[in-house]
């Protein structure tokens, strides 16, 4: 069996600052009842933090017994319901012991740690301990902006109901003050194990946090790679692959290269046909995240089919509109990041009336939208409203009784 992996360059062992919000101090401090800090981007290419540093205040009067702990968070949590492209702090990278707090400005000092992370983070630090009175509490300073790396202007706050973004009232940028050193990371290697079979066993190993599509050719010369899988190492430095195809140790040869958007990655791994003539996916992608997922009949004009949403790592999705098809329906999927919203129109039927029933489907969007008319796709007049409990609404539309034909498409209010 040949395989091609992909090897980082040697790496030498001196330390890279890859983040540093120390210099420009806004000479303010915020404090919060509940766990909050800054998402940050990292800056260079080492991503195994190896120190962090942050500056802490506490008031005057603060209570003896005042500790903090610090965090670290991969951004592949749930999405926020005001901004659905945005993915708040989900997976815990790291976490640092109970430190006590004191009077005045504090400097926490992390060393040797080891701890891979991806090219964006959220770090936290949650107060036990404190008053929430002037004078007894505890809070980070604010800087900005950063001298190297980069932070948004706003935060996240751990309400009781979940992570959530703030801003400061006063328009400070509320990035805090903090420095983040890293050594490189380890290479990526792609090991290959021959089962008694005849199949291959593939061990993928890198740094924790990234993502990696496996490739495999079957022309000797590598000249045309074909999507396998995705392999990621969300919690773990190894992920593992069986190729079951009899015969693949000698007949197929591997590759790995990174994902371009790790977590938010999403690859249809097989289509199948089942007995009812629907046609089923398997996608595989990052956890909590969504997808656009598109169909065409050509590879020219993508329609889109649904919001695909993976809460594991894989998905089976059937397209029921694929029974009694005949033409070619072709797949994709795409960020759901700028998704607008989508609705479908499922059916439209003429009852015993001469009414019309018009059945709606809605896959992503507000839940209330406009229902429009048309005699003749130029002109659209509203003719009422479609309002969603479930995924499904129906709409009857009275006028239509004395029309030949009606034309019909929902509009987000």
């Amino acid at each position: 069996m040949v395989l091609v992996g992909l090897l980082s360059p040697a790496t030498p062992s001196r330390a890279e600052l890859v983040y540093d919000n120390s210099e420009n101090n806004l000479g303010v401090f915020l404090t919060e009842p509940h766990e909050f800090g800054d998402e940050i981007s990292f800056a260079g290419s080492a991503r195994t933090l190896s120190s962090i540093a942050i500056s802490i205040v506490g008031e005057t009067n603060l209570p003896p017994a005042t500790t903090g702990r610090l965090r670290i968070y991969q951004l592949d949590g749930p999405p926020l319901a005001s901004a659905p492209g945005i993915r708040s702090p989900g997976l815990l990278i790291y976490q640092s012991d109970e430190f006590p707090v004191r009077p005045g400005v504090f400097p926490l000092r992390i060393l040797d740690l080891a701890v891979p992370v991806p090219n964006r983070i959220a770090w936290t630090v949650e107060f036990t301990g404190a008053g929430l009175l002037e004078g007894q509490r505890a809070g980070l300073q604010v800087y900005h902006p950063p001298v190297v790396g980069q932070s948004f202007r706003d935060y996240w706050v751990r309400t009781p109901t979940g992570f959530d973004l703030f801003l400061l009232n006063s328009g400070f940028a509320a990035s805090f003050a903090a420095r983040f050193e890293a050594l490189p990371d380890p290479p990526v290697t792609l090991s290959p194990t021959l089962q008694p079979d005849g199949t291959a066993r593939l061990q993928l190993s890198g740094p924790i946090g990234s993502e990696h599509i496996l490739e495999f050719s079957t022309d000797g010369n590598t000249n045309t790679w074909r999507t396998l899988t995705l392999l990621s190492l969300a919690t773990n430095a190894t992920a593992t692959f069986h190729d079951t195809l009899p015969g693949s140790a000698s007949n197929r040869v591997y590759r790995t290269r990174q994902a371009p958007f790790p977590g938010q990655t999403c690859l249809i791994e097989s289509i199948s046909r089942l007995t009812n003539g629907a046609a089923q996916l398997t996608l595989v992608g990052s956890r909590n995240s969504r997808h656009m997922l598109e169909v065409s009949p050509n590879l020219i004009d993508w329609t889109p089919l649904d919001l695909i949403r993976l809460q594991g790592t894989t998905l089976a999705y059937q397209d029921p509109f694929a029974v009694g098809s005949t033409e070619p329906r072709f797949y994709r999927t795409r960020s759901s990041a700028e998704a607008q919203p989508l609705y479908q129109i499922q059916s439209i039927r003429r009852e015993a009336d001469r009414s019309v029933t018009v059945v709606c489907r809605r896959v992503f969007g507000p839940t209330s939208v406009l229902m429009q008319a048309s005699t003749d796709l130029i002109h659209w007049v509203p003719i009422g409203s479609v309002r969603f409990t479930t995924p499904e609404a129906t709409f009857r539309d009275g006028g239509a009784a004395t029309l030949q034909r009606r034309f019909y498409r929902l509009l987000a209010n």
